[in-house]
Parts: structure tokens; C-alpha cells; sequence
């Protein structure tokens, strides 16, 4: 497993995304509501307010990986403008809105809770490491190009993954914590991250569940 230089922005590859899991199925039973959420908080109680008949579209990584990582919606019962949306639930899964430009795109949540993790790319993209880091720029003449994994924040905001902003994140946590801290920089590999996010959100949800 290749080693992730949490110093700067981590770069994921979208060809290994076949071989993680998708840990949503096992994070939580609740039946997702369908339909579109104006904003974080409803999409927190799995409440979207804007109940319209909607076909999918999924997007996956690539022609030879069916992973899901994305979604284009098209309303089928009214020519209402729903207007900027925080993101979208077809009932089985939840996908978030990030923008490039003007081309609105919707990205699927890998896991429930929170806090979740997603995988997002663009065409072209410079990325700016921190000071000592070495600077990574991407380009490539085709899709899928390489992703980068993102999370959902505390404000229901995109945010980059680096050591820093995952140790933010932990911090409500204790345990998770203090072993994620302890945690060697270089062991620090694409699936300990998505294990350390999962198990993150299944101890919100379990909290949530008991009323804590």
C-alpha cells in the first residue's frame, strides 16, 4: 500500500477505488428520505425539503471501475427551478454539492454520519502543499484524473484532508484522538484514513442513536 505524505494535500488515485469499501451500508439502517436538501441541517436530519420526482444518472470512477463517485439529477415532474442546493438523496444514496466553475457537480457520500468522506476530481488542478512539501500538479488530457478525497466538515463544508484538518475533526473524540495522533506520518495509508473516518461517523451516529 502506497505510503500518503500527510504533510501536504492528499492525492488519491480513482483505479484504487474498487478495491475499498463502501462502509455505508453497514454505518446506519435509517431509511434515507429522497429528495433535495437546501442546506447541511436537513441533510443532518435526513430531512430535505424540496420533494420533487427526479431521475439519477450515476457516474462512476472509470469504463474499468464501477465504483459510484458521483451523480447528475433531472427533475421529471415540474420545470420549477429548485435553486443552489446543499446536495441530494435518491433514496438509496446521498451525494454533495462542489462546484468547479460554473459546471455544478454531485459527489457520493462513501459512508454515513456527520462527517463523511467523498471523492472529488476535476481536469486540471494545482495543488499547494504545505512549506516543505513538494508542489503536485495534475493535469490530465482525459477523465478520470487522479481524485482527491475530501470530507464534510462540522459546517457541512468541503475540506481537504491533511493531518491537520482530520486531527480538528477527531478532537470531540478522545480515543480516536490520541491514536490518530500517535499515529507516524508515513503508516498513515488511503485505507487507514477511510478506516479512521468511518469509525468516526458510526460513533457519532451510535451517539446520536442512544441520545447522547
Amino acid at each position: 500500500m502506497k505510503k500518503i505524505l500527510m504533510a501536504g494535500i492528499i492525492l488519491f488515485s480513482l483505479g484504487a477505488l474498487h478495491a475499498q469499501t463502501d462502509s455505508s451500508k453497514k454505518n446506519n439502517d435509517t431509511i434515507l428520505t429522497r429528495g433535495f436538501y437546501k442546506n447541511y441541517k436537513e441533510y443532518l436530519a435526513n430531512a430535505p425539503s424540496i420533494a420533487v420526482n427526479f431521475s439519477t444518472t450515476l457516474i462512476t470512477a472509470s469504463k474499468e471501475d464501477s465504483t459510484v463517485v458521483g451523480a447528475k439529477f433531472e427533475i421529471t415532474d415540474s420545470v420549477d427551478y429548485i435553486g443552489d442546493v446543499w446536495g441530494f438523496c435518491d433514496g438509496k444514496d446521498i451525494f454533495f454539492a462542489n462546484s468547479v466553475g460554473f459546471n455544478m457537480k454531485y459527489w457520493k457520500l462513501q459512508c454515513r454520519g456527520p462527517n463523511p468522506y467523498f471523492y472529488y476530481w476535476h481536469k486540471d488542478f494545482l495543488i499547494f502543499p504545505s512549506i516543505g512539501a513538494v508542489i503536485v500538479n495534475v493535469v490530465r488530457a482525459t477523465l478520470p484524473p487522479d481524485a482527491e478525497m475530501m470530507f464534510i466538515d462540522k459546517n457541512g463544508m468541503p475540506q481537504s484532508i491533511t493531518r491537520t484538518t482530520l486531527k480538528r475533526l477527531f478532537r470531540d473524540d478522545p480515543v480516536l484522538f490520541r491514536e490518530f495522533k500517535n499515529v507516524d506520518d508515513y503508516d498513515i495509508t488511503e485505507s487507514l484514513v477511510i478506516q479512521y473516518l468511518s469509525r468516526y461517523n458510526e460513533s457519532k451516529i451510535g451517539k446520536q442513536q442512544n441520545g447522547q
